[in-house]
């Protein structure tokens, strides 16, 4: 597919994302990750910026579905531009602090922290569940949570004989998300 507008650039789904450079999220999800952590979810309408003052070579940046960015520069309203970025940069120096944190937990604590953070960034909650949409594959979640693939299924499906997690091919429904993300709250504090 060409495009005529060469600020404009388009990935498929799982293409890894190398472009240096400030991005409005048009369409879709970039998922940004070091080689074993999910660092947090970028999605359309958010501003993906230049990491490479901050952590660039620690960064990996893949699109889930299709994905079109749209490039802003650095010049859009400075000031908003430099709030943005150091707000940006501090929420993602927040995510690295809770990853270490997590690393101390149990397997099971991680996957449910895993489904916690992704629900938080990309969820759609409604009554008392939440709705994600299915973007990782089960060898991405078990390498984000130090788990291997066999044991991710066997606590999936404990989790969804109990009653807290129901999986289709396109979704995962978390159930009692209250629940979820008070003792989440209760473990950070």
């Amino acid at each position: 597919m060409k495009m005529k507008n060469n600020k404009l650039k388009v990935y498929k789904n799982n293409q890894e994302i190398c472009e240096t450079g400030n991005f409005m999220i048009v369409e879709g999800m970039i998922v940004r990750h070091t080689s074993d952590q999910l660092i947090n979810i970028i999605k359309e309408g958010e501003i993906l910026f230049d990491d490479a003052e901050f952590l660039c070579p620690i960064f990996h940046y893949k699109a889930k579905g299709n994905v079109v960015l749209l490039e802003i520069g650095d010049t859009f309203i400075l000031q908003s531009y430099e709030m943005l970025k150091k707000e940006a940069e501090q929420a993602v120096m927040k995510k690295i602090e809770n990853k270490i944190k997590i690393m101390s937990l149990s397997a099971e604590e991680r996957i449910k922290d895993f489904f916690i953070q992704v629900g938080e960034e990309i969820g759609i909650k409604e009554d008392s569940s939440c709705t994600i949409p299915a973007i990782f594959t089960q060898e991405e979640i078990a390498k984000y949570t130090f788990v291997t693939r066999e044991y991710l299924n066997v606590i999936l499906k404990r989790f969804c004989k109990v009653g807290l997690l129901e999986a289709t091919r396109q979704k995962w429904i978390i159930l009692f998300w209250e629940k979820w993300t008070e003792k989440e709250m209760v473990k950070n504090n």
